[in-house]
């Protein structure tokens, strides 16, 4: 591969990131805490970048256990099986996985939301939409009156600015 296309490539990253970043929790940003578009953008891009360590973590194991292990079951299976019969097996284990692995990529996307946005919470989920004060701690956002619920949200995650 030519230097130039590698160049171009890690541009197309660079540029990529901070939007993936941003989404990362924004839809629930918008769901949970009744924010708005750009507050949640916003808010999931601080978050991420405070804990940048964590997200790289989770990027390079999503990677692994989405790209990297069907692709090697794949490719082995393709040279175990004869030909007919290998597309066949690889889709009878790799498809069961990659559901189990979609499926496990949500759930973490909520639980690595709560314990950025909700850190200072009990274990138990509280049903409900609340909204993060500046110490961390939370209210009930159906308790704000209506014109102040978006207008008033701070969404800073005291454990990741902390």
């Amino acid at each position: 591969m030519s230097p130039r296309v590698q160049l171009a490539m890690l541009f197309g990253v660079l540029c990529a990131l901070p939007t993936i970043l941003a989404m990362w929790w924004a839809p629930a940003l918008v769901v949970f805490q009744d924010a708005g578009v750009r507050t949640a953008l916003g808010a999931s891009l601080r978050a991420a970048v405070a804990n940048w360590r964590a997200a790289l973590a989770y990027g390079i194991s999503m990677f692994l256990l989405g790209a990297v292990v069907p692709t090697f079951v794949t490719t082995a299976l393709a040279l175990i099986a004869p030909p007919p019969l290998n597309a066949t097996l690889a889709a009878l284990i790799v498809l069961p996985y990659l559901a189990f692995f979609v499926a496990t990529l949500h759930i973490s996307d909520y639980v690595s939301y709560r314990d950025v946005f909700h850190a200072g919470e009990a274990s138990g989920h509280k049903w409900g939409k609340t909204r993060l004060s500046p110490g961390g701690t939370s209210r009930n956002l159906a308790a704000l009156p209506t014109g102040t619920r978006k207008s008033s949200l701070t969404l800073y995650a005291a454990s990741s600015l902390a």
